[in-house]
């Protein structure tokens, strides 16, 4: 596949061009598929992504620090990881419903909220940096958390929600071949259908992961772990997913859109062919 180099100014660079980049994917041309403006965004005091599983909000929320030093990832995933891996009071309560693969009730939203996610975005402004915050729109509680955060904080008209989208079948395809990292202070995440997963070495102690779609020898993660299918990568957990996210998150982004700026951008195509420098 043709290598494609495109130079940015990473201290002046827009989210327009931002999104561009997350947005192509290259076949010996940029296919742009990002269905929002036509014109340049100065880079927003904070960035909300929002999706269903599996349409590319980690991904996403990790490439802007990559190509700009003026973006913080708020991964609330990484953060609740974190705390069960240091065994922390959060952390055991959190633990038996984030392996569940279910959300947290109202209590520990709002606990989480308190102790981890509020001071983070505190820390990040007070940086001049830009957060990137994934994972935490999941109810009607979290989104008024949010929404009186930065009303308090006056940047209503500075804030930008990016809602990432991609049509049932992709979403059920890419969580069946998902795949973490059994370290637990690594825990990367990969897909057995993107280039990097095949770059990786084969586990000497393989063993024969199968799904619907696929059926492959096990990897070594480059922290030189084994990758493991996690118990909810499923097909029913995905359509439980995605059902939760249209009744319960997706009214709550109409509302949104009329407070802060807005993009809806289509992950089918992926990012992986290209290449920033």
């Amino acid at each position: 596949m043709k290598k494609t180099f495109i130079a940015i100014n990473k201290q002046n660079t827009s989210i327009f061009f931002l999104i561009a980049l997350y947005s192509c994917q290259i076949f010996g041309f940029n296919y742009l598929i990002a269905t929002h403006t036509l014109k340049k965004i100065p880079s927003p005091k904070i960035i909300v992504l929002a999706g269903h599983s599996v349409t590319g909000k980690g991904t996403f929320g990790k490439f802007l620090p990559e190509v700009s030093n003026l973006y913080i990832h708020v991964d609330l995933g990484e953060m609740v990881r974190r705390e069960i891996r240091e065994k922390t009071k959060i952390g055991k309560e959190i633990q038996p419903i984030y392996e569940s693969g279910q959300y947290l009730d109202g209590t520990l939203d709002k606990i989480v909220w308190d102790k981890l996610i509020c001071k983070k975005l505190e820390d990040t402004l007070g940086q001049n940096k830009t957060p990137i915050i994934d994972g935490f729109l999941r109810s009607k509680l979290c989104f008024d958390l949010l929404h009186k955060f930065i009303t308090d904080q006056k940047i209503n008209n500075n804030s930008l929600l990016i809602q990432l989208i991609a049509n049932e079948q992709v979403c059920t395809k890419r969580i069946l071949t998902r795949r973490v990292c059994t370290n637990t202070k690594c825990s990367k995440i990969y897909n057995t259908l993107l280039p990097e997963y095949e770059l990786l070495q084969n586990s000497k102690n393989s063993k024969n992961l199968t799904d619907v779609h696929d059926k492959t020898i096990n990897k070594l993660c480059l922290c030189g772990a084994e990758l493991s299918n996690r118990s909810n990568n499923t097909k029913k957990f995905a359509q439980e997913r995605r059902k939760h996210f249209d009744k319960e998150i997706e009214p709550l982004l109409a509302f949104a859109k009329n407070w802060y700026k807005y993009a809806k951008i289509n992950t089918k195509i992926n990012i992986y062919s290209l290449n920033i420098i």
